[in-house]
């Protein structure tokens, strides 16, 4: 999967567009006075596309709707602590008056930034690079999600002084709850959630290993590191001399499935060592291992998934999509019979496994994310859209679908029993949905830009990871639980 510049391209196209209406315009319009209306215009261009940029399209992305989601997740904040504290009202206003004052601090930094970005008269293609690439504005970006909030600021620290010390023991206590937590992640305690710990990394993609005890944090391009929940610590680091494209964790305990920059697909065996070389023959950006482990899918860019003997490494059979060339994503269902590929640039495809014919096509382009239910008969499909749907898999028909409040979504995936989905993506929280109709059950606190979301397979955690959207962006992963 290609880390997505959706942004980048709409703004540009945005600015030439405006440009051009400008240049347009003015011809109207004679002398010094067309050069005063092209610059006005041109200034006024070059706000929208700064507002755009940082704060994404549509009424959902407004200055003014971004100041109501904070003070909304202000307010959830303070309740969240009053639950377990018992704040007394004085201590609720004063951390009401330090989660406004960090909101308004933060957007007179946006118009000064705005400002002196329209101040600098940029053609459009350099300030669409100038807002992808400068530092202050990556930080503004990621700031804009949830920063006036995080643990680093105004909020926390009025938030570590005001309590006393009995309250900053109890939430000190919800918080070690939260880590060791068996409650399982359920329609009814979806909004009981915390937050017990955030990691600073920038991640692509999370795997959880089978028995939930490993979890993988694949930076794209870069390395892997495995990092063991029962230790509390990396345990493991693959690719930091070459970069990895893919990683995957085996049904069994001591398989993984690794792919390296332009190499090879390799099967290793933890255990003794042991390797099996896939010839692939070009880098696989996904790869899926069936569940009885005996094939492994992979996909890269184009128009053909593949199928693979993990006895063997031989090519067991190609399963071609009837559609444009894209990032392709393979998904096995619970029972290995049905292979899901879902194509950035396309339709879904639903294969038999076990003949490649193709079952159905479903009738909706452009997939980022792909997750079975845990029964295999429903397929949730995040879009490039924003739009999230679920697919019958016998019939290949649509059952529900809606439209999310991100301008992107980029991952989805099922609770164990498949009574909550999650879903995560571009200028938005990362939500979970009802899965019977697709009613929020609640948003959480999230970086901008989340790329991967996922439960522990045994329903208790929910972990996902986002932030790095822009250059010099900060990454992070996020675990939350019920406690």
């Amino acid at each position: 999967m290609k880390k997505p510049k959706g942004r980048f391209l709409a703004a540009l196209l945005f600015g030439i567009a405006v440009a051009s209406t400008a240049s347009i315009n003015v011809k109207a319009v004679a002398g010094d006075d067309a050069d005063v209306v092209k610059k006005e215009v041109a200034k006024k261009a070059a706000a929208i596309q700064f507002e755009q940029m940082l704060l994404g399209t549509g009424k959902d992305h407004s200055i003014e709707s971004t100041q109501a989601r904070l003070q909304r997740l202000l307010k959830k904040r303070i309740e969240s602590v009053d639950r377990v504290c018992g704040l007394s009202d004085a201590q609720k206003r004063k951390l009401d008056l330090a989660g406004r004052v960090a909101i308004k601090q933060l957007f007179e930094r946006f118009e000064e930034q705005k400002q002196a970005f329209v101040s600098a008269e940029r053609d459009p293609q350099e300030a669409s690079k100038f807002l992808y690439s400068d530092p202050e504005i990556a930080a503004l970006h990621g700031d804009l999600r949830s920063s006036p909030l995080d643990d680093d600021s105004l909020l926390a620290k009025t938030l570590r002084t005001a309590l006393t010390p009995e309250q900053a023991a109890k939430l000190d206590l919800q918080k070690a709850l939260a880590a060791n937590s068996n409650k399982k992640i359920t329609t009814a305690n979806a909004v009981e959630l915390v937050r017990y710990a955030r990691q600073p990394r920038k991640v692509y993609r999370i795997c959880w290993a089978r028995d939930g005890r490993q979890i993988a944090f694949v930076d794209f391009g870069k390395q892997v590191e495995v990092y063991s929940t029962v230790e509390d610590r990396v345990v493991r680091r693959f690719g930091e001399q070459t970069g990895i494209w893919a990683f995957e964790f085996g049904p069994e305990e001591n398989l993984v499935a690794i792919n390296e920059k332009m190499k090879d697909v390799v099967l290793l065996d933890l255990k003794n060592g042991t390797e099996i070389k896939v010839a692939t023959g070009e880098g696989q950006q996904s790869i899926r291992f069936s569940p009885d482990g005996k094939l492994i899918a992979t996909g890269s860019y184009g128009t053909m998934a593949k199928l693979w003997s993990t006895s063997t490494g031989e090519l067991v059979r190609e399963l071609a999509l009837d559609s444009h060339e894209g990032g392709l994503t393979p998904v096995f269902s619970p029972d290995g019979k049905t292979l899901a590929v879902g194509n950035r640039n396309s339709t879904t495809h639903l294969f038999d496994v076990a003949s490649g014919r193709t079952l159905h096509v479903l009738n909706r382009r452009m997939s980022q994310g792909l997750s079975f239910d845990p029964t295999g008969t429903t397929l949730a499909v995040a879009y490039v859209d924003g739009s999230l749907s679920l697919w019958d898999v016998a019939t290949g028909k649509l059952k529900r679908s809606i439209q999310s409040k991100a301008d992107e979504l980029y991952s989805v995936n099922w609770t164990p029993d498949g009574t909550v989905l999650v879903t995560g993506g571009n200028h938005a929280q990362v939500t979970l949905w009802n899965s019977s109709d697709l009613s929020i059950l609640c948003e959480l606190e999230s970086p901008e830009w989340t790329i991967s979301t996922t439960f522990s397979p045994d329903g208790t955690k929910l972990v996902f990871a986002g932030g790095g959207g822009f250059v010099g962006s900060k990454g992070f992963v996020d675990f939350w639980a019920v406690p």
